[in-house]
């Protein structure tokens, strides 16, 4: 029985998992939720997440949710090639170490960025310029550690070097979590882009990597977020997306919209 899998593309892990499953020709039926509406908050969703949050799984009865341990169930009960994530114990578990780095790390800081800079300013409500200034020096230390630690042994100018997280010469569900998270900088625009990125040419090649190892499908699975990060650059330059004050207030149902597209961002 296929698995079904609620997700939506704007959502960094869901991407993943939905790469992972294309990649890895998982059979599934993918059930995309709307978050704007809330779909992802109905009693009947609750029921397989309770935290109501994407993505999410079913299979043939049994729910779970977190991308990392979607990726890892399927890949314990599902055929699936291998370099995605090892066999062998040791290889799993530094896998596993850098999946665990990440949640701390790369996805807290990069949410902190382009929530309160891009998503409070397309949907009217009111963010926190203080944690997004923190975030954005924080999500630096953390690009740091990657390219010192990480990426220490990546050389995008040799094809047979090692290219990705942990000298690994195939990228792995680690790789694919960490990349999706990053490709949400996406939304900032050229110019916020980089100064995120622009000091930091490892991680640019690693990105890339990522991209062309898991292409045509990468780009099919962001083509939501890129349209996305176009209508956020347009409002930009429109001057609708501005840094505003710390501590603005939001109108009510703005801010029930944005406990509902925070959840699963």
């Amino acid at each position: 029985m296929a698995i079904v899998l609620y997700a939506n593309p704007i959502s960094q892990p869901s991407r993943a998992v939905i790469i992972f499953f294309r990649l890895n020709d998982i059979e599934h039926e993918t059930r995309a939720l709307n978050l704007i509406k809330g779909e992802h908050r109905t009693p009947s969703f609750k029921e397989v997440n309770p935290f109501g949050l994407v993505p999410a799984i079913t299979d043939n009865g049994f729910n779970l949710y977190e991308s990392h341990a979607i990726m890892k169930y399927v890949a314990a009960t599902r055929p699936y090639k291998e370099d995605w994530y090892a066999h062998d114990v040791q290889k799993r578990a530094r896998v596993d170490a850098l999946m665990d780095w990440h949640h701390n790390n790369t996805r807290r800081h990069t949410v902190g960025i382009v929530w309160n800079e891009v998503i409070c300013s397309m949907f009217g409500l009111s963010p926190d310029m203080h944690l997004a200034a923190l975030s954005r020096r924080e999500l630096q230390s953390s690009l740091s550690a990657m390219e010192r630690v990480m990426l220490a042994q990546a050389d995008a100018s040799k094809p047979d070097s090692p290219r990705f997280l942990d000298a690994n010469i195939h990228p792995t569900i680690a790789d694919l979590s960490i990349a999706c998270e990053l490709k949400q900088i996406e939304l900032l625009g050229p110019a916020g882009k980089e100064a995120v990125l622009g000091s930091h040419k490892k991680v640019q090649a690693w990105l890339e990597a990522v991209r062309a190892a898991c292409n045509p499908v990468f780009d099919q699975v962001h083509g939501a977020l890129y349209r996305l990060a176009s209508r956020a650059e347009k409002a930009r330059n429109l001057g609708n997306i501005q840094a505003p004050t710390q501590g603005g207030h939001t109108a009510g149902g703005s801010q029930l919209i944005g406990r509902k597209i925070r959840s699963s961002l």
